[in-house]
């Protein structure tokens, strides 16, 4: 007995059923693509859908996969998390060196934790003296990261107890320093000041005012930085004795590795535990801090993760109006096919049959909107990270590959079948009377199935519309804001005095800060120059006291100059202005704005007051009060801000310079150079931008959204209205013999116009309905996406009805025309 007999007959019948079904794909995709090719117009125009719906998706979703999906280029990524020191009224702040020490001598789930954090320095190459934007590394950071550098090597133990490069870390300027300090480019500074010399490892720089020699270069896409863009010009040693014993100073970024089987529940615990028992250590300078820990990529995308998911879902509307749009077509096809329909029928074939073939075509329709909308996301995802803002993580890694090209066929996919299910809805009703009679067919008895389409197309619409509408009346109250400043023909830029030797004290920082006011002033354009910390880029906060009252206060403190409210263009209310008579011989004097005013006096009438900082001698008196300025944000509220004048206090080494101009303000930069150079040739000029620019930095997010909303908006929105008319154009079509009756009877032109138009309104009152249900829910959602403006905004949920309803009129107007045009006795001729 052949005991392999049967094992061999059953491979042989399962190999014959997979041929059969190849053989029926192959024969069923030709004739579906020759049925498509028999309808041209039909095929282009759901082609064209699918593509730009696809290709959105595709687009957005390369984003998103990119920033929240996929793992950070590191080892272990998925066990790296981010510390925080974490107070009741700073829930996430950095650590200071001695917090770093603690945690990492106290706790056992971590198998490396590591610091670092951001300077600024002044770096001489070839390309002359620029301001570079550093980070102080721990010998931990590169093997954290994982990072390999394409030129040298990492730090040396050496490195992190050098002198030079504690001088580095903490600003001083040491004496008898032997070795020089260490230094790793950034692939762009390595390109930008040394022409991408090859040969730069070991060669000398300077840096500040010391010698120091260049370790490496970091690879290109590294991203790993305390900065907004998550960048860094270079990396140097922290030397951590030089950062211990000041642990207020918290200006450091701690990542850790948990050890493998570790949980980030069982580390939070732990760290509770290790933060109490430093409470108990350290009673005076901790209080009631803790230690905050989370997931690394959560951190790093936490304020863009609502953000993206929300254009997620927005685009995914898109492709359920597309999809609706397409599936409406087919029913119309369908309708036109009931013959065809009914001579397969008869000849045998069977409804699973039928199914297939209809999948089938739907499917190579979809894929080749698949194919389209590939193209459209290699140009739409370009054209996205050019208008995404500078801070979305990981925005130079956002590019098209094989996981969008499997999402694409993947959506494709799911796209064909959803299209492909309406034609088969009632599919059982088609049967060989239809060929036996021969009969005029009508469209009337699938016309509840496009307009319940239609009316899915209305609702998504509106739902996004709803978003976008919103979204726009936020960016309206963003741009309506009061900013307390002028920020048209305004140019900025700063000047770096710290790391010079030849400014070692205030008197000399002072004198330089004069001397470049004055000759900015003397320039042609120019109406006034001063300088102070810029609105909007933040400010050092202290405490005041208060002449007559008990308490403290906490506000903004800006050394600022002569003439600096000029040309800011910030209001002065009462009193005067700074002068230079406001020197060292003269009465301490300072302004402040009126929220300090009103939360320190509760009114306005503040000359002649006195504050001071607390546990300083003088007090100082207050002679003028201005407007309030934005300090960190455009959605905040001002703060309470005290201005010093300059020529009274120690000037920040790093000045900000204002200039405001009766032209074009950056015409102007050339001879501001020429200025500087003048007075020292050492000093570079850095972060220049005009003040329109920098407020536009605030806006660009809520830009970006609407930009994006609104696209997908007017989208839907346009294929929602192709639908309406295709809708009364299938209700004409089905409609002519009664509209011929209707006439015969004596119904007017107008009752006729009124009756097509009619199911065009009713399908949009009832997708605007269920629209604005989902609108309601999905406003509260938006979040930070919207400001000054209620969720449930009464001017956006009337407008985006009456936008829909009358432009459903509109599309109702063609075919309503052409119905009037019936002739009444020759349609009752051919009935």
């Amino acid at each position: 007995m052949d005991i392999f007999g049967s094992e061999s007959a059953n491979d042989h019948q399962r190999y014959a059923r997979s041929v059969i079904w190849l053989d029926d794909l192959r024969r069923d995709t030709i004739y579906a693509l020759r049925t498509l090719g028999r309808s041209p117009a039909f095929t282009l125009v759901a082609i064209l859908t699918l593509s730009l719906a696809i290709g959105a998706n595709a687009a957005i979703f390369t984003v998103v996969d990119r920033v929240l999906l996929r793992s950070l280029p590191a080892p272990g990524a998925d066990r790296l998390v981010r510390l925080y020191s974490s107070s009741p009224t700073a829930p996430k702040e950095n650590a200071s060196m001695d917090d770093v020490g603690d945690w990492r001598g106290a706790a056992s789930s971590f198998e490396m934790l590591t610091a670092f954090g951001g300077t600024t320095l002044l770096i001489t190459g070839d390309a002359g003296p620029e301001t570079i934007v550093g980070m102080l590394v721990e010998p931990g950071f590169f093997t954290l990261t994982g990072v390999r550098m394409p030129l040298g090597q990492p730090f040396m133990a050496s490195d992190y107890t050098s002198p030079a490069n504690a001088a580095l870390a903490t600003f001083a300027r040491p004496k008898n320093v032997q070795s020089p300090a260490a230094i790793i480019l950034s692939d762009q500074l390595w390109r930008r000041q040394f022409g991408a010399d090859r040969q730069i490892v070991g060669r000398h720089v300077r840096l500040n005012s010391l010698d120091a020699i260049v370790a490496g270069v970091m690879p290109a896409d590294f991203q790993f930085a305390d900065t907004p863009t998550g960048k860094a010009d270079c990396w140097i040693p922290l030397v951590e004795s030089q950062l211990r014993g000041k642990r207020r100073y918290r200006q450091l970024i701690v990542i850790g590795r948990l050890k493998p089987g570790v949980s980030i529940g069982a580390t939070r615990a732990e760290m509770n535990a290790v933060a109490l028992a430093l409470q108990t250590a350290h009673p005076k300078e901790l209080g009631e801090r803790t230690v905050r820990v989370e997931p690394l990529k959560e951190s790093m995308t936490e304020g863009v993760r609502p953000t993206l998911l929300i254009l997620l879902g927005g685009v995914g509307c898109v492709l359920l109006v597309a999809c609706a749009n397409v599936a409406s077509l087919f029913v119309v096809r369908a309708a036109d096919r009931r013959r065809e329909v009914a001579v397969r029928v008869a000849l045998g074939a069977g409804r699973g049959r039928l199914v297939r073939q209809w999948l089938t075509e739907s499917t190579v329709l979809a894929l080749a909107g698949g194919i389209g909308g590939l193209l459209v996301a290699v140009w739409a995802v370009p054209a996205v990270t050019a208008v995404a803002p500078q801070t979305l993580p990981r925005l130079e890694e956002i590019a098209v590959d094989h996981r969008t090209l499997l999402f694409t066929l993947a959506l494709s996919l799911t796209t064909g079948v959803v299209c492909g299910v309406a034609p088969l809805i009632g599919l059982e009703q088609r049967r060989t009377d239809v060929l036996r009679s021969f009969a005029p067919i009508g469209r009337g008895d699938r016309r509840w199935l496009k307009s319940a389409l239609i009316t899915v197309q209305v609702a998504l619409a509106v739902v996004l519309l709803v978003g976008s509408g919103l979204m726009a009346r936020s960016l309206v109250a963003v741009h309506s804001l009061d900013l307390g400043f002028d920020p048209r023909n305004v140019l900025t830029f700063g000047v770096y005095l710290q790391r010079s030797p030849r400014y070692n004290g205030s008197a000399a920082t002072r004198e330089f800060a004069r001397d470049l006011r004055a000759r900015l002033s003397a320039l042609p354009d120019v109406v006034a120059a001063g300088n102070g910390a810029i609105p909007l880029r933040g400010a050092q906060s202290d405490s005041f006291e208060v002449d007559g009252r008990p308490d403290r206060l906490e506000a903004a403190l800006n050394v600022v100059s002569p003439a600096y409210f000029q040309a800011l263009g910030v209001r002065l209310h009462r009193g005067r202005d700074f002068t230079d008579a406001d020197d060292k011989a003269g009465d301490p004097v300072v302004i402040v704005n009126r929220a300090f005013a009103h939360a320190a006096w509760g009114t306005s009438d503040v000359l002649g007051r006195r504050l001071r900082i607390s546990g300083q001698n003088t007090w100082p008196t207050a002679v003028g009060i201005v407007s309030d300025t934005r300090l960190s944000s455009l959605e905040a509220a001002p703060p309470p801000i005290v201005y010093l004048p300059s020529l009274q206090s120690t000037v920040l080494s790093y000045n900000d310079f204002v200039v405001r101009t009766s032209g074009p303000p950056m015409n102007i930069l050339p001879a501001v150079r020429d200025v500087v150079r003048q007075i020292d040739p050492s000093i570079p000029v850095t972060r220049v931008a005009t003040m329109d620019d920098w407020v536009g930095t605030f806006v660009a997010p809520r830009e970006f959204n609407l930009w994006l909303i609104g696209l997908f908006s007017l989208l839907a929105f346009a294929l929602t209205v192709v639908g309406l008319y295709g809708l009364v154009s299938e209700v004409v079509t089905a409609r002519t013999p009664e509209i011929g009756v209707r006439l015969a009877l004596g119904a007017s032109r107008f009752q006729i116009v009124r009756l097509i138009t009619g199911e065009s309104v009713l399908v949009t009152t009832a997708g605007v309905a269920l629209g604005l249900a989902g609108a309601v829910a999905v406003s509260r959602w938006l979040g930070s996406m919207i400001f000054g403006v209620e969720p449930l905004d009464p001017v956006t949920l009337v407008a985006v009805p009456i936008v829909l309803l009358v432009s459903s009129t509109i599309a109702a107007a063609a075919p309503a025309r052409r119905a009037m045009q019936v002739d009444a006795m020759s349609m009752l001729r051919h009935e």
